[in-house]
């Protein structure tokens, strides 16, 4: 496949993770992101506050319903490993 038709399918891919975790909205670009959470996420809310003690200059926690991180990721592949690499954090205590 051509590679923007790979880039759709992981894209894709991330979304149905997130919907998954009760996640509305992910957004990640060349030195941010973030990550909109539903009302009803499964993602447990200490898991979200271990990840900013661990690491509170790559996240912070905007309201009750957004996560927003800084990474460098100027290539579309590395904005996707960032991602992925986020939403295993986020799953890690729902399993």
């Amino acid at each position: 496949l051509p590679d923007k038709a790979k880039a759709l399918f992981k894209l894709a891919e991330l979304r149905q993770a997130g919907e998954k975790l009760g996640i509305t909205k992910i957004e990640a670009g060349p030195s941010s992101g973030r990550f909109i959470f539903s009302d009803d996420t499964i993602v447990e809310p200490l898991q979200i506050i271990k990840m900013v003690q661990a690491q509170p200059n790559k996240f912070r926690l905007k309201n009750n319903h957004q996560l927003s991180f800084t990474a460098l990721m100027e290539s579309e592949q590395v904005r996707f490993d960032e991602v992925a690499s986020i939403l295993q954090q986020l799953m890690a205590e729902t399993t």
